[in-house]
């Protein structure tokens, strides 16, 4: 799972769950904002719009906030795990010190990462 900002593209929380295969944040999440973008100035789609990549084996649903978006790589699509992904972007981005963070500026922050990592486990574990 990735939290990637929206004004920068850069990712700045990353979390692997069980023997994923490991994906460099830097490439994802640069695949996943000129995707983004692509689709918003050539498609003139709304924000937020772009909710899953599939592609052979490997998915990647996408859910949109104000300030940035998660990435989380799975091997399908399942309601229950969209609902799940959906509840962990809306009480991420209703946290204080989320709304606090400085979305032009990735930073790393020990506390910050591990008060959205107790997050992460409450609705994805």
């Amino acid at each position: 799972m990735y939290i990637i900002s929206k004004k920068t593209g850069l990712s700045f929380y990353q979390k692997e769950f069980g023997e994923q295969k490991r994906i460099d944040p830097n490439l994802l999440s640069g695949l996943l904002s000129a995707i983004r973008t692509m689709g918003q100035t050539i498609l003139e789609a709304k924000e937020g719009g772009l909710k899953l990549i599939d592609h052979g084996d490997i998915s990647i649903m996408l859910e949109t906030g104000t300030e940035s978006f998660i990435a989380l790589v799975v091997s399908r699509e399942t309601f229950l795990l969209r609902e799940k992904l959906r509840e962990l972007a809306f009480k991420l981005h209703q946290e204080k010190f989320f709304k606090k963070i400085d979305h032009s500026v990735v930073e790393i922050n020990e506390y910050r990462d591990y008060q959205i990592t107790k997050i992460v486990e409450e609705y994805l574990i």
